[in-house]
C-alpha cells in the first residue's frame, strides 16, 4: 500500500547494478484496483506487468532470452492464478532472477507463506515436487556463502564439469559443527587453520590425485577425534562444507511454544560484531539495539551474560588470591574457553586441577536462572528456556557437558552463535539499524566494564586484577590498561605487585601458542601465577561463530569492547550492587553448588 501511494517516485528493487528504476507511481492507482478485481483481472494484469519485463528493466543482453521466460512461466505456474501472489513474485523475480539461489529463497518464503494463511483454492501440492529438498536447503544455507560471492564477481554462472564423486556420509557427531564432505572443493584452508593456528591437525588431506579428500585421520568422525569443537575450519569454509551446527529451528520452536518462557543471555563480543551483518560499522556496541529486536521476535526477557562475568570474576579472583596464600597449585588457568578445557582433556590431562574451579560466565548465569525462576515456573505452568547467544561454536559443546546437566537438562537449553542470530533476524525482516533502543531486563541485566572486557584477549585476565588490586583509584586502573594485558601478541607477559608479592601472569589466544607456552613450563623456562588462554585469535571477537572478518575487523570489535568498558557505569565487579546482593544470599555454601565445578572429576 505504501509502494502504491507514492506519485512518481522510483523505487530501486534491491540491486542496482542489475535493475533498473521502475516508476510505479503513475499507474499507482490502476495496478491497485486489478488487487481487488480477482482472477477475472488476469488478462488486464498482464500487460502491464509481463509484457516485455526482461527488456523494461534492462537485463543484460547475454542473459535476456532465459530470464523473460522465467519471469513469464515462473509467476503463472506458481501462483495457479492467485493474483495478489503474482504481484509479489512479479516484482521480485525480475531483482533477484539472476542469483538462482535467492530466487529459492524467494519462492520458498512464499510457498510456505500461503501454505499456513491462503485458503482452501491455493494447492501447494501442485508446487512441493518442483522444489526439491536439497534446493531448499541450499537456498536458506548459502545465500551468504563465500564461494557464491566469488562466483557472482566473475562472472560464473553455470557448472561447467558434473560432479560424478561418490556421496559420502554426512557427520553430525559433533556438538559445535556439521561437516557435509560432498560440498569440499578441497581448497585445505580448514587443514590449514587446524594445524597452523590451532596446532590441532584434525584434518589433513587422503589419497591422491582424483581421489584426493580432505578428513580426520582414518576418516574417523568429528566426534571421535580430538576435535576440540572451536570451529576456526568452519569459519574459512567457503564452500559450507564445514559449518556452524545450525540450531535455529529449535530456537523458533522454543520462542512459539506458550508453555515455554525464552530467556535470552547475550556474550560481551556478540554486542560489537552482530551490527556488520546490517551495515553498521565494526566494533559499534549494539546491546540495545539486539534487545529491541529479540523482543519483537518473540523472546519474553533478556539479559546480559556481563553479569554472570560479574560472578564469574569474584570468585576466580578470589580462588586466585587464595591459592597466593597456600602456594599453589600454580599456574592456575582462566576457565572461560570450553574449547581450551576440551584441549587440557584431550593433551594434557594433568594440568585440569590447575583450571579455575568457576564455571563459565555462561554456564554460571544459567545457574542462577535456573535456581531463580524455579518457583515461578511452578507457579504458572511454564517452563524457563534459557537460550544463549554466543560468539563461540564450543560453547554448543560446553552445554552439553554432562557436568552441566542436572535433573535431566542443561542448564543452557541452547546456544545460538552470532551468525545464527543473524539469520534468524532476517527470517523476522528485522533491520537492527533502524530499531529503537531498549536496555537488558533487570535484575540480571547490570553488568561492569571488567565484565564486558572478557571478549577480548586478555580481558579475563585483567579482570581478576582490577579485583585483586588493592588500590582501586582511577590511577591503578589507568597503569593496568597500559601493561600488556592488553594487546594483540599471541603470547605477552606482564609482571604486577600484589600486597608486596610480585605476580607473573601471561596471556595467549591461539591453541597452537598455549601449546608452546606450555612446553617452555614444563621445560623450566617460565613460570606464572596466572594464564588466561582463549583459543581463538584475538579472543572471543574472533570467535567462529561471528560474522566473517579479518583481523583488522576483529581489532576493532576489541576496540569497541574497550570503548564500553571506559563508559561503564562502574569498572569492577565488586561495585555491581546485584551480584554482591546474590552472592551474599546465597553464602559460601550454595555458592560452591552453583557456581563452580571440578573438570576431570
Amino acid at each position: 500500500e505504501h509502494l502504491f501511494h507514492l506519485p512518481g517516485q522510483a523505487v530501486d528493487l534491491v540491486d542496482e547494478e542489475h535493475v533498473a528504476l521502475l516508476q510505479v507511481g503513475q499507474q499507482g492507482g490502476q495496478i491497485a484496483g486489478l488487487l481487488d478485481g480477482g482472477a477475472a483481472r488476469d488478462a488486464d494484469l498482464d500487460p502491464h506487468l509481463v509484457g516485455d519485463d526482461a527488456r523494461q528493466r534492462r537485463f543484460a543482453q547475454s542473459r535476456r532470452a532465459v530470464e523473460q521466460h522465467m519471469i513469464q512461466c515462473v509467476p503463472t505456474l506458481f501462483c495457479c492464478g492467485n493474483i495478489d501472489l503474482q504481484v509479489l513474485l512479479y516484482l521480485g523475480l525480475t531483482d533477484i532472477i539472476v542469483q538462482t539461489l535467492r530466487t529459492q529463497c524467494f519462492l520458498d518464503l512464499f510457498i510456505f507463506l500461503r501454505q499456513i494463511r491462503l485458503d482452501d483454492s491455493w494447492h501447494v501440492a501442485s508446487i512441493l515436487p518442483l522444489i526439491t529438498l536439497q534446493q531448499v536447503k541450499k537456498a536458506w544455507r548459502f545465500c551468504a556463502c563465500r564461494l557464491q560471492e566469488l562466483a557472482q564477481r566473475f562472472g560464473v554462472r553455470h557448472i561447467r564439469f558434473p560432479n560424478k564423486r561418490p556421496r559420502r556420509e554426512k557427520d553430525y557427531t559433533s556438538d559445535a559443527i556439521f561437516r557435509d564432505p560432498n560440498k569440499c572443493i578441497l581448497c585445505g584452508d580448514c587443514v590449514r587453520v587446524c594445524e597452523e593456528l590451532q596446532g590441532q591437525g584434525i584434518l589433513n588431506f587422503a589419497f591422491r590425485g582424483s581421489e584426493l579428500q580432505v578428513m580426520p585421520a582414518f576418516d574417523k568422525k568429528l566426534g571421535e577425534t580430538k576435535c576440540v569443537g572451536c570451529g576456526q575450519c568452519a569459519a574459512v569454509c567457503t564452500t559450507g562444507a564445514i559449518t556452524v551446527n545450525d540450531q535455529i529451528g529449535t530456537a523458533w520452536a522454543a520462542i512459539h511454544d506458550p508453555k515455554k518462557r525464552v530467556v535470552v543471555q547475550i556474550a560481551p563480543a556478540v554486542r560489537v560484531a552482530v551490527g556488520e551483518a546490517f551495515g553498521i560499522p565494526a566494533g559499534v556496541n549494539v546491546i540495545d539495539k539486539m534487545t529491541t529486536a529479540l523482543k519483537l521476535m518473540g523472546v519474553d526477557e533478556v539479559y546480559d551474560t556481563n553479569f554472570g562475568a560479574d560472578m564469574t570474576t569474584i570468585s576466580e579472583a578470589e580462588e586466585f588470591l587464595q591459592r597466593l596464600k597456600n602456594g599453589g597449585p600454580f599456574p592456575m588457568f582462566t576457565s572461560c574457553c570450553p574449547a581450551w578445557v576440551r584441549y587440557l582433556e584431550f593433551n594434557a590431562p594433568k594440568y585440569l586441577k590447575h583450571i579455575s574451579t568457576c564455571k563459565s560466565p555462561m554456564e554460571m548465569f544459567a545457574a542462577v536462572i535456573r535456581d531463580k525462576y524455579a518457583e515461578k515456573d511452578a507457579a504458572d505452568g511454564r517452563t524457563t528456556y534459557n537460550i544463549a547467544i554466543m560468539p563461540c561454536t564450543a560453547k554448543k559443546m560446553e552445554a552439553a557437558r554432562p557436568e552441566f546437566v542436572h535433573n535431566g537438562r542443561p542448564d543452557v537449553d541452547l546456544v545460538l552463535t552470532t551468525r545464527e542470530l543473524v539469520d534468524m533476524m532476517r527470517e523476522t525482516g528485522v533491520q537492527l539499524d533502524e530499531l529503537e533502543l531498549e536496555s537488558p531486563d533487570l535484575p540480571f541485566g547490570l553488568g561492569s566494564g571488567a565484565a564486558v572486557i572478557y571478549g577480548v584477549t586478555g580481558g579475563v585476565a585483567e579482570a581478576v586484577v582490577r579485583h585483586c588490586l588493592p588500590d582501586k583509584s582511577k590511577n591503578a586502573l589507568r597503569a593496568v590498561r597500559v601493561t600488556d594485558l592488553r594487546g594483540d601478541g599471541s603470547i605477552r607477559h606482564v609482571e604486577l605487585n600484589v600486597d608486596g608479592q610480585e605476580l607473573r601472569i601471561a596471556v595467549v589466544n591461539g591453541l597452537i601458542h598455549a601449546k608452546e607456552l606450555i612446553a617452555d613450563i614444563e621445560a623450566g623456562k617460565c613460570f606464572y601465577h596466572l594464564i588466561e588462554v582463549m583459543t581463538c585469535q584475538g579472543g572471543c571477537v574472533g570467535g567462529a561463530g561471528q560474522p566473517y572478518g579479518l583481523s583488522n575487523v576483529k581489532k576493532k570489535r576489541g576496540e569497541g569492547l574497550y570503548a564500553a568498558d571506559a563508559s561503564a557505569m562502574f569498572k569492577r565487579a565488586e561495585k555491581n550492587p546485584i551480584v554482591t546482593s546474590l552472592l551474599r544470599e546465597y553464602g559460601e555454601e550454595k555458592c560452591h553448588a552453583l557456581l563452580h565445578v571440578h573438570y576431570g572429576e
